[in-house]
């Protein structure tokens, strides 16, 4: 049992290993907050913003599909399924938008990272 618990916590960790966390469809002024969190703690120029802004969006979706297939999945074999492609959803945004920043904005942003990375570890302790 406490394997299957470090598997999962483990992937629900590494979801949050960025500031766009996911939220319901319904929090939409959440989703634009973390954006603005974004711009303001990476200091992201214009030409950043354009770039990374239908990246996010294009993850937010995703992501809320993923919530979608979560919420349904009746076995703990398909909640791991649907937790292991949310983790290459994230994956995917982070090394789109990585080669973006600057090695300072990069550093930032990983400092986000774990910072989420806490947070989701203190949520789950919590449950």
């Amino acid at each position: 049992m406490q394997y299957r618990y470090s598997i999962v916590a483990s992937l629900a960790m590494s979801l949050g290993c960025v500031m766009l966390q996911p939220v319901v469809a319904a929090d939409a002024p959440a989703a634009q907050m973390n954006i603005d969190e974004l711009r303001a703690r990476l200091a992201l120029t214009p030409e950043q913003q354009a770039k990374i802004a239908p990246l996010a969006e294009e993850r937010r979706t995703q992501m809320e599909a993923i919530r979608t297939r979560l919420a349904s999945a009746s076995s703990r074999r398909d909640k791991l399924a649907v937790m292991q492609d949310a983790k290459a959803i994230q994956e995917e945004f982070t090394g789109k938008v990585e080669p973006l920043l600057t090695p300072t904005q990069q550093a930032e942003w990983k400092k986000m990272r774990e910072e989420t990375r806490a947070q989701m570890k203190e949520r789950l302790r919590n449950r």
